[in-house]
């Protein structure tokens, strides 16, 4: 399973990360498709020699046409962020398409600051570090897609849900899917290692049945092109 191999290689090799993005909404009860897994890392050269290790030995590689070493420059991730417009470090698998790992380069909140707040969800023997529901409602605030927008309104909902004031059948309308606080009840109720198979299970469907000039408008969407 793609997540859960990442996942707990992280751990194994003692990567300072936390899960944010989509998957880290699926992990707080909000049932949103992904095709990749969303990073904010601990940018110390120890740190990121580490991560860069682990992905190596997994079999993923730099989608832009660089080192993976050219990460540990802080000027050459300033240059990445400020003239090309890239927030994220792509990692794909050369094997396995639509697999991809990002790496945040540019967010709202300090690894540090998100590390002190973060929740730590439980799958077996796996511990999963996820930034807090706060933070990832911030992080999501400074996106510029409507689909941000949209995460923002369903992550706005957990934050009732888990303060006790859920309405029935409660729902909005987002960018591409519907969410309502009876939803999120009963997802939360999903093991997290059903939640993350069938995360697994969709990117294999998509990897599947999408030829590759539709690979190439998903990349679009994901990046907020289209």
């Amino acid at each position: 399973m793609f997540y859960e191999e990442v996942l707990a290689k992280l751990q194994e090799s003692r990567v300072r990360f936390l899960v944010v993005g989509a998957v880290a909404m699926n992990l707080y009860g909000v049932p949103r498709m992904t095709a990749d897994l969303d990073l904010l890392v601990d940018l110390s050269p120890e740190n990121l020699a580490a991560l860069l290790s682990t992905l190596e030995e997994l079999g993923y590689a730099p989608r832009l046409p660089v080192a993976a070493i050219a990460l540990l420059d802080p000027d050459r991730r300033r240059e990445w962020v400020e003239q090309r417009g890239l927030p994220a470090f792509t990692f794909f698998h050369p094997l396995r398409p639509l697999q991809e790992v990002d790496l945040v380069l540019q967010s709202p909140i300090s690894f540090e600051e998100a590390d002190r707040a973060k929740t730590v969800f439980t799958a077996g023997r796996l511990r999963i570090p996820v930034i807090s529901l706060n933070h990832l409602i911030t992080m999501k605030r400074a996106a510029p897609r409507a689909q941000d927008a949209a995460d923002v309104d369903a992550l706005e909902r957990v934050k009732r849900v888990f303060g006790g004031s859920a309405s029935a059948m409660a729902g909005h309308r987002g960018f591409g899917y519907v969410v309502g606080e009876e939803q999120i009840l009963k997802y939360l109720q999903v093991p997290i290692e059903q939640r993350l198979e069938w995360l697994d299970e969709a990117i294999r469907f998509l990897a599947a049945a999408t030829p590759p000039e539709a690979r190439e408008i998903w990349q679009k969407f994901r990046k907020g092109e289209i």
